[in-house]
């Protein structure tokens, strides 16, 4: 496991914790991380190169598709505690009783994919909560001179 700060490092990059959001679901292929960020291939190929060199992610082949999926390479729980001055982080493996592995093969097609198609419309609205934001302080910046 990364330190504290590197772990956060890399959680703290909205493309990141997207795909991060996007594999707890379940694994999925290249394009569709691509598709669903705000960002290229290249640089999507970069996040996934970062997050599985610091052990977060895996990817292997599907020889029947022909394509290369990504998985999260672990269950992890992490919990960051930021009280009266003090900073502390605790990981801890989630165990299998709780994984979503564990619960997928009891909840049922229907609502996993439920799950992917609420979570691909957070996404969506996620970005054009961004957009806005950037309109607005576009509009503020030109017409109050604040930023």
């Amino acid at each position: 496991m990364e330190s504290l700060e590197e772990m956060l490092w890399l959680l703290g990059n909205s493309t990141r914790f997207r795909i991060i959001r996007r594999l707890s679901l379940s694994p999925t292929y290249f394009l569709d991380l691509v598709r669903l960020s705000d960002s290229g291939p290249q640089a999507v190929a970069r996040h996934l190169e970062l997050m599985k060199k610091a052990g977060i992610v895996r990817s292997w082949e599907e020889e029947s598709t022909n394509r290369k999926y990504f998985g999260l390479a672990r269950k992890i729980r992490l919990t960051v505690d930021v009280n009266s001055g003090e900073l502390t982080c605790q990981t801890q493996k989630i165990p299998k009783s709780q994984d979503r592995e564990t619960l997928t093969s009891t909840a049922g097609a229907g609502a996993i994919e439920e799950l992917r198609r609420m979570e691909e419309e957070s996404v969506l609205l996620e970005r054009r909560l961004n957009m806005l934001r950037k309109r607005r302080d576009i509009l503020l910046k030109k017409y109050c001179g604040r930023s």
